[in-house]
């Protein structure tokens, strides 16, 4: 790997290689899958990481930085909360004054954005393990 070689120049061959459609990637992606991905990517990773050179990030700051990201969820949506500490969907209907269960757990069950946040890093693991070879990166 490159010295000089940052998260995003990582980021950006990942992304045009893997999250690419009718790719011929090892590991095809859904067109939903994708665009999560792409989202992730736009959204949280390369804010945070795009600049820092790849080999210079810690685990450590990767866990602490997952750790940030999902206190700032809870705190954002005190609703996704109570849904993903498995509080009882009839009681979170009941709070918010929906008609019908089906109503809560439609809007709300995006609310297991930990798995999102275990998916980032997993990303963020996969990003960084994509073995450049001596001409620069490739794509397996």
């Amino acid at each position: 790997m490159r010295r000089g070689l940052t998260f995003g120049d990582l980021a950006q061959h990942y992304a045009e290689h893997e999250l690419v459609e009718c790719s011929e990637s090892i590991h095809p992606k859904a067109h939903t899958t994708i665009k999560g991905y792409d989202r992730v990517l736009r959204n949280r990773l390369f804010p945070r990481w795009g600049n820092r050179i790849a080999l210079g990030i810690e685990p450590l700051e990767v866990e602490q930085w997952l750790r940030v990201l999902k206190k700032e969820e809870d705190l954002a949506n005190p609703t996704s909360f109570l849904i993903r500490i498995r509080t009882d969907p009839k009681t979170v209907q009941t709070l918010l004054r929906h008609s019908d269960v089906k109503l809560t757990l439609q809007f709300y069950t995006h609310a297991v954005s930990r798995d999102r946040m275990v998916a980032a890093g997993k990303m963020l693991t996969a990003i960084l393990s994509h073995a450049p070879d001596k001409n620069g990166l490739t794509a397996d």
